[in-house]
């Protein structure tokens, strides 16, 4: 239910955005011939389960997706609600690591931790294809008396695809 309602708020927000700029567009009374370019962000689910082969906290295998984006790269990681204790994701482009979370919670984690990362900026990217990597670190505490076995959740990558031109709509109203 909270996944729903996040992708949801996140869809919510930029049809407000775009209404704003619309309104903005009839407000400054942009010229006939104006356009304004819209970038149409794309929201890509994954399910993540990984089964570590490592020994220690930093599992590994990394859990991979190969990306094609125009000029935005985000993501956000949840927690399944299987897991059972506390992890960090390391968020890699290209085998380089980009961003670390916090220390994330679980279902019943004492300490009331996050159970998503929030929206993590990977770029700034180009045009291209990119892999995105994350790998999770454990902690000790609920199920991990010092070795993490296992984590999962699901991984939302936010690309743009090739932007939208607008049509000025003075002009497209008096046609």
């Amino acid at each position: 239910m909270q996944r729903a309602k996040t992708i949801g708020d996140r869809r919510m927000a930029h049809s407000a955005f775009v209404l704003v700029l619309l309104f903005l567009m009839l407000c400054l009374g942009l010229t006939s011939g104006s356009t304004v370019v819209i970038a149409q962000n794309i929201v890509t689910e994954f399910a993540v389960s990984v089964a570590c082969t490592s020994s220690g906290q930093l599992c590994t295998p990394l859990f991979r997706v190969v990306i094609n984006t125009q000029d935005t790269l985000r993501a956000n990681f949840l927690v399944s609600e299987g897991n059972c204790s506390s992890t960090r994701v390391h968020f890699l482009v290209d085998s380089s690591l980009v961003s670390t979370s916090e220390w994330l919670g679980y279902p019943g984690d004492p300490d009331g931790r996050p159970m998503e990362t929030g929206v993590v900026d990977l770029g700034p990217v180009q045009a291209g294809t990119y892999e995105v990597a994350i790998q999770s670190e454990g902690q000790s505490g609920g199920c991990n008396s010092g070795e993490l076995f296992g984590w999962g959740g699901t991984l939302l990558v936010i690309t743009s695809e090739s932007p939208a031109v607008a049509p000025n709509l003075w002009t497209s109203q008096l046609v």
